[in-house]
């Protein structure tokens, strides 16, 4: 099973370096005290800035969050220039030599995986006992640019984060890594799904524990498989994401609670697991078409 893994340092192979001292300005958002497994996320605006040679022990994705800036790149003692829009990422390949300089500032995200999570998503995914990450520079990447703002929206609720939500997008992010920008090209492995009792067991887990702040290791524990391994098999027995059984068992609470019509919207949201009113009606209006009032008035 995977933990959480360490801060890791951007610019610096020695874990206990303070990146305030190689960067101008300390990140604007980090998930450093979360309990986020195998990854960690920073969003920065820094200064213009040129590095020194870095390395770190995490596969380290940049992601630029600003129009049209100029990155420089070092090939050996050659610097390259090139421009990156928005939406484009980065990717350092853990433990690799790199530096960098930008000309104005620059808004980015910083995603560092634990090579770890993906020798084991890659082996339980694809069959293979290892996995080559390669560099690239400036390249558009639509699907991680979303994977992104979906992380820093999650990391600004804090503590009350859904953290199953967190692990079904890393799975996601770490699937699409290993299929794009490895060594080599490689498919999925076809699934036939959990056993008709492994999925049983899931499920009712699930239906008692719903409302609480439920992680893939909490469920994938109770039919005794890898976080990964479960979530691939639960979609394929089901056709939804474990994250996505939670939030429909919540919807279906949720509207059996409006329906009585004795508690507020703002404790019926408190009942079902969200951690604010405005969270559950965005949700409740994406999965029904009608904010919970609506729903509630219709119902008399």
């Amino acid at each position: 099973m995977l933990s959480k893994i360490e801060q890791p340092s951007l610019i610096s192979g020695d874990r206990d370096s303070d990146l305030s001292q190689l960067l101008p300005k300390k990140p604007l958002f980090s998930s450093q005290k979360l309990d986020w497994a195998g990854i960690f996320l920073e969003y920065h605006c820094q200064s213009t800035w040129e590095t020194p040679y870095f390395s770190s022990p995490y596969h380290s994705i940049i992601v630029n969050n600003s129009h049209q800036i100029q990155i420089g790149r070092w090939s050996g003692n050659h610097k390259l220039h090139q421009q990156s829009n928005k939406g484009d990422l980065t990717i350092f390949p853990a433990n690799s030599q790199n530096k960098h300089s930008w000309n104005r500032e620059w808004e980015f995200f910083l995603l560092c995986l634990d090579p770890k999570l993906m020798t084991q998503i890659a082996y339980e995914s694809i069959g293979v006992e290892s996995i080559e990450i390669l560099p690239c520079f400036a390249t558009p990447d639509p699907l991680i640019y979303q994977f992104c703002q979906a992380l820093i929206s999650e990391l600004r609720l804090g503590e009350s984060c859904c953290c199953l939500y967190v692990e079904h997008l890393v799975s996601a992010l770490s699937i699409h890594l290993i299929r794009k920008y490895s060594a080599k090209n490689h498919s999925l492995r076809d699934a036939n799904g959990l056993s008709q009792g492994k999925l049983q067991q899931a499920i009712s887990y699930i239906n008692e524990h719903f409302t609480e702040n439920l992680s893939l290791k909490d469920i994938s524990n109770v039919v005794g498989m890898s976080p990964f391994y479960f979530t691939n098999l639960f979609k394929q027995s089901t056709g939804m994401t474990a994250y996505q059984y939670v939030i429909y068992r919540r919807i279906e609470r949720a509207k059996q609670l409006l329906r009585q019509q004795e508690l507020s919207i703002g404790e019926v949201s408190s009942q079902v697991g969200f951690e604010s009113q405005s969270h559950f009606t965005n949700v409740f209006r994406k999965h029904t078409s009608r904010t919970p009032k609506m729903y509630r008035m219709d119902t008399k």
